[in-house]
């Protein structure tokens, strides 16, 4: 019982990924709180973890909203008295080209990503200072990772929250809280509306619920600030950004500089037309 005695609140647990995570933290003997926009698919995925046996209950609400994430928060106390993990799992699409791509469309995803993940952390952290600690898991994409054709305004928000997750890391250190990061692969109703993807390798949600589990447990303590993968028979830990070409220039640069002693140090680049250095 991997998570016995702990609370967790999953954002957009009432599908796929999310309430794949859901059910493996109560057989790991976590309660948890079902937040998602739609009232049905949250009452039915809480009512089946109660109806096996789990504590569980329902929260419907956005979560890009001060209120939203502050309502969350608060379904976890009322039902179970304290809060010991948060993860930020709500998310929407809105692909389209960016010539196409309208205000709207931007807006949208960006307050659902990064500003959801800013509402409800915020939301949880006095709770887990008071409990002595908790864990934070944020949740990126491969998209945010590495750009994807069609879905700038997921890659700006998902790469958002990278950032967020290094800051919140350092703050929350010397309260006990933990920020880790994961980009989770998976066939879920938001993946198969995307243009162009290969469905066919994508592994089901619940292939991703055990690295969730295990950073939500205190088998990762002191484990913070880190970005994982997931899905399928793969888990990865990855780097973070760090410079890869690095000149020196006395008395600094000119642009006849950065032509002739700079861009020769660029020759070469990787499988993604970066440059690869010397």
């Amino acid at each position: 019982m991997l998570l016995e005695g702990k609370v967790a609140i999953i954002t957009g647990s009432g599908r796929g990924v999310g309430k794949a995570m859901a059910e493996l933290f109560v057989k790991e003997g976590a309660k948890v709180v079902i937040n998602d926009v739609d009232g049905d698919v949250a009452e039915e995925t809480a009512e089946a973890i109660k109806a096996a046996g789990g504590e569980a209950v329902p929260s419907v609400t956005t979560v890009d909203t001060m209120e939203g994430g502050e309502a969350v928060a608060k379904a976890a106390m009322d039902a179970f008295g304290k809060i010991d993990c948060l993860v930020n799992n709500a998310g929407i699409l809105r692909d389209k080209s960016f010539p196409k791509m309208t205000e709207d469309e931007w807006d949208s995803v960006m307050n659902v990503h990064a500003k959801g993940h800013f509402c409800c952390s915020k939301a949880v952290i006095q709770p887990m200072r008071d409990a002595g600690g908790g864990s934070i898991i944020n949740v990126t994409s491969t998209t945010g990772l590495a750009g994807r054709f069609g879905q700038v305004n997921y890659a700006a928000g998902k790469a958002a929250i990278l950032g967020f997750t290094r800051c919140l890391a350092i703050e929350m250190a010397k309260y006990n809280i933990r920020v880790n990061v994961v980009a989770p692969s998976a066939l879920t109703r938001m993946t198969e509306s995307i243009p162009g993807a290969d469905l066919s390798t994508m592994p089901g949600p619940g292939m991703n619920a055990a690295l969730f589990t295990w950073l939500a447990s205190d088998a990762t303590k002191d484990l913070t600030g880190q970005i994982f993968h997931s899905g399928g028979e793969e888990v990865s830990l990855w780097s973070h950004p760090e410079r890869i070409v690095v000149c020196y220039n006395s008395g600094g640069w000119t642009t006849d500089d950065l032509i002739n002693k700079f861009q020769p140090r660029l020759a070469g680049k990787d499988s993604r037309g970066y440059p690869q250095g010397i």
